[in-house]
């Protein structure tokens, strides 16, 4: 798994902000696809193309075509921080 937060011994991805969590999130491939997995107190808000934004939060879900994401905090799209990702088949 590819590891996202706050602790740099932890995490492939180190995060300043005092909304992720320690070890707030990972990206595994799982069966053909890559997930999304939240271990976070605050979640993971996650928009999927051109769908709305919504909270993951101690679940999982696949990443298909593109998007992006941000540790514990709401979804801007202007945001600097956000993590994009596109998926291709």
């Amino acid at each position: 798994p590819y590891g996202m937060g706050r602790d740099v011994e932890l995490n492939q991805l180190c995060v300043e902000s005092n909304y992720a969590s320690r070890q707030h999130c990972s990206i595994e491939y799982q069966e053909g696809q890559f997930v999304l997995r939240d271990h976070s107190k605050n979640g993971t808000f996650v928009q999927l193309g051109r769908t709305h934004g919504f909270k993951l939060h101690n679940d999982a879900i696949p990443l298909t075509s593109n998007g992006c994401f941000k540790l514990g905090e709401k979804l801007m799209l202007d945001d600097p921080d956000l993590v994009h990702f596109k998926v291709k088949s």
